[in-house]
């Protein structure tokens, strides 16, 4: 029964991470227009993480970060557009 459980659980979290539409990624892997873009409309922001996701069948790059003392999201489209901000 525990090996039963144990089985479960590990295909249930397996498939939660199989399924999920976002992966984190390094500033260095985000392309250059986005990060222009990110930094032309936080300037001063002190970067957390970036995440690249599917959105609606689009891909967006998030980045997380802080800005006058605020934790704050923001996600760019590949070519730099502005998408939105959290």
């Amino acid at each position: 029964m525990k090996n039963l459980l144990l089985a479960i659980g590990l295909a249930a979290s397996l498939a939660v991470g199989c399924s999920s539409n976002e992966s984190k990624t390094n500033e260095e892997n985000v392309p250059t227009a986005v990060v222009a873009s990110y930094q032309q409309k936080y300037p001063g922001a002190v970067t957390k993480k970036w995440k690249m996701e599917k959105e609606d069948g689009n891909l967006v790059y998030e980045v997380k970060f802080k800005m006058n003392d605020k934790n704050m999201e923001a996600e760019f489209l590949p070519d730099g557009t502005f998408s939105k901000e959290e």
